[in-house]
């Protein structure tokens, strides 16, 4: 009888940790299926203030690498969006980080 009952705790625990476990991943699911992405939009060409208002505009939040030289051989015009990341075309989550760089003259 002892052992019935052992077994019989030991797979209502087992139970229990499995459906807290469950209830516990539901809201992380809920909140990723929830929250609302944005496509990536094109830096080429975009330069200056026009990179943040672009970024900003889709939701998204600017971060500027600036480069005063020597300058990178895929560098674009002065002041100008290159190496951007996450890719233009890619859908993420809407608040998300748009880093890329940008070069100046030297003084």
């Amino acid at each position: 009888m002892r052992s019935k009952k052992k077994t019989s705790m030991t797979a209502t625990l087992v139970l229990g940790a499995a459906l807290a476990l469950m209830a516990a991943q539901q809201p992380a699911r809920a909140q990723a299926a929830a929250a609302p992405t944005v496509t990536v939009p094109d830096l080429d060409g975009k330069c200056f203030g026009d990179i943040d208002r672009t970024l900003r505009a889709a939701g998204l939040r600017p971060k500027a690498t600036d480069v005063h030289g020597p300058v990178d051989a895929d560098a674009a015009s002065i002041g100008c969006a290159y190496r951007q990341s996450p890719k233009a075309g890619t859908r993420v989550p809407r608040g998300s980080t748009v880093r890329y760089r940008s070069w100046f003259e030297a003084s």
